[in-house]
């Protein structure tokens, strides 16, 4: 990850209506993460692991507050006009079991033949 690679943005996806874009391998290199993270940049993977252990140190909790109304509620599906097909979500590769939506996250798998499990 130091050097990480290419980040890439995909918009007008054929088949979704424009507005519809896809960021992939937006955190795989230490400056992008450190950016997007809001931590002073890094060198090396061991001094970002001590710039979020100090920053989770520092975190604070504070309360909700419910508002009547938000951007968040702009587009709102119920009931059955719910579509997750509506989202541009890709099959990343031949085998897998489906379209998974996901930033930062982590998919575990279990090797049919071997039973081995994967993260």
């Amino acid at each position: 990850m130091p050097d990480g690679g290419l980040a890439f943005l995909i918009d007008e996806i054929g088949g979704y209506p424009k507005g519809f874009i896809i960021l992939s391998n937006a955190n795989n290199s230490l400056r992008r993460f450190s950016h997007s993270s809001c931590i002073e940049e890094c060198t090396s993977i061991r001094d970002s692991v001590q710039n979020w252990r100090r920053l989770l140190g520092e975190l604070r909790q504070v309360p909700p507050v419910e508002v009547p109304g938000g951007p968040i509620l702009e587009n709102v599906l119920e009931d059955g006009d719910v579509d997750i097909d509506l989202f541009p979500t890709p099959l990343w590769h031949p085998h897998d079991g489906g379209r998974y939506i996901g930033t930062g996250d982590a998919v575990i798998t279990r090797d049919p033949e071997h039973g081995q499990i994967n993260l």
